[in-house]
């Protein structure tokens, strides 16, 4: 037992490789010989429903035990280090039994041993037969258990190798060079023909007049608002000069890169433009809305979350708590209604 606790704790290139019996219990002689990293989890699988269902030797042997109420019990009989060859070992222990007296009784192995399951490729024939046979089994209790111990403490006991194969098997990482990859796709994609805009990343918001166009684009993962403008070319021109700055070369533009300063640095955004934010909201400030006859309401939206900011006596005291907000959530992408240099 101290032999098994301690390769559980092993890393999987690390764990020996146990040569053990299935004994009759009613005369404990040795019946069947095999090889296991865990023989404890490998004898459970000679007593499930779906090992039994094949015709061998080994399982009318096992089922004979069952209908009088018995079982088979698992001996460990040799432990090999994983760098040396198992199946020599299995090989000289399954002759080993068939040279015993006479009168002992024939192990039920149809094989001289070694075979072992590495590096075995089964034909997809085969593998279908065998998902369609487990398909809709019910799994006993004991069995769910013991699954989710196994898997509890698979990637502690994982190594380098294999947590690297579990990394790049997961479905969608969530990693910073994902979010990129993502968001630079969305740049990029071919503009929806329900778009009315001719250019990339701008749409006309017919809630806020016949004569406004939402410039915006997507960074990280997040959908980022430029502002409202009356004209789509000035939104498109927007659009533009803020990818240029804040992603850089790789993002695809509106207009011919000669019309923009090479040294994206020295890009300013038309803050006389974007600073017409259409004035349909009742305040003419960005973020800003009218609450009742309480006075002013500010609020914000980042990656899906609203966020609002409180209800202010004046309309220039909601705006500057959207723009404080603003600054905390994108920094220097944030768009503002006031010059930066006031929250400096």
């Amino acid at each position: 037992m101290r032999s098994l606790l301690k390769q559980a704790a092993q890393p999987q290139e690390h764990r020996s490789t146990f040569i053990y019996a299935l004994v009759d219990p009613r005369n404990q002689t040795m019946r069947y010989i095999g090889k296991s990293v865990r023989p404890k989890t490998r004898f459970y699988e000679h007593l499930s429903q779906s090992s039994l269902k094949a015709n061998t030797h080994k399982n009318h042997w096992i089922k004979s035990l069952l209908r009088l109420g018995l079982k088979p019990e698992l001996e460990i009989i040799d432990e090999v280090d994983y760098r040396d060859d198992w199946s020599i070992e299995e090989k000289r222990w399954i002759a080993r039994i068939r040279n015993l007296a006479p009168g002992y009784p024939l192990l039920t192995n149809v094989s001289d041993g070694g075979e072992g399951i590495e590096g075995c490729v089964m034909p997809e024939a085969i593998r279908k037969k065998i998902s369609e046979a487990n398909s809709g089994v019910p799994k006993s209790k004991e069995a769910r258990i013991r699954f989710s111990e196994g898997q509890k403490n698979r990637w502690k006991n994982a190594a380098e190798e294999e947590k690297q194969k579990l990394l790049k098997n997961l479905r969608n990482p969530q990693t910073i060079e994902r979010r990129e990859q993502s968001s630079k796709r969305a740049r990029n994609a071919a503009r929806p023909a329900s778009t009315a805009s001719q250019y990339r990343n701008v749409v006309k918001d017919n809630q806020r007049g016949d004569k406004c166009w939402r410039a915006g684009c997507i960074i990280n993962g997040k959908q980022i608002c430029i502002g409202y403008f009356y004209t789509e070319r000035d939104a498109a021109r927007a659009r533009d000069q803020y990818v240029l700055k804040y992603i850089g070369e790789d993002a695809t533009l509106n207009f011919p890169r000669s019309t923009y300063p090479q040294n994206p640095s020295d890009i300013t955004i038309e803050r006389e433009k974007r600073g017409q934010i259409i004035k349909h909201n009742s305040s003419g400030y960005k973020g800003v809305s009218k609450n009742g006859k309480n006075g002013w309401e500010a609020g914000i939206s980042c990656a899906g979350i609203r966020y609002r900011l409180g209800t202010y006596r004046t309309r220039e005291e909601a705006a500057h708590a959207y723009d404080r907000k603003a600054i905390e959530l994108f920094e220097d992408r944030a768009i503002l209604n006031f010059p930066r240099s006031h929250y400096q």
